[in-house]
């Protein structure tokens, strides 16, 4: 989806997905009508996938966004035995503007949007 908004528009909006128990993808995605400020958009988006955890039986979920002064896409990326990660995305926009999925770099993520689960 990051990849269709960099084509059409050169920027991308922050984007929520979900997976539930029955392989089924949900969006959660924000729009310029909410704000044109990045963090507030993340926010948004961050608050709606986690509502929806809440309400629902979700597998895992992936939290995207840009990052402007970095040129890159921040994928966050986290499942509901707390595993997660964070992927940083490199864009290049010359000749054409697009992700460089073969440069990502993975990093150790923090959980966002599934409840902790504690040790028994």
């Amino acid at each position: 989806m990051s990849r269709i908004m960099l084509q059409e528009n050169n920027y991308v909006l922050p984007i929520g997905l979900l997976i539930n128990s029955e392989d089924k993808v949900e969006i959660v995605i924000a729009t310029l009508e909410i704000s044109d400020q990045i963090q507030e958009l993340v926010n948004h988006v961050q608050t709606g996938v986690t509502e929806k955890v809440n309400t629902g039986c979700f597998k895992a979920s992936c939290m995207a966004y840009p990052d402007y002064e970095n040129s890159a896409v921040v994928a966050l990326l986290e499942n509901a035995e707390n595993y997660c990660a964070t992927v940083i995305i490199p864009v290049v926009t010359e000749p054409q503007t697009k992700l460089v999925a073969s440069d990502s770099e993975v990093l150790d993520g923090k959980c966002y949007i599934f409840p902790i689960k504690q040790d028994s």
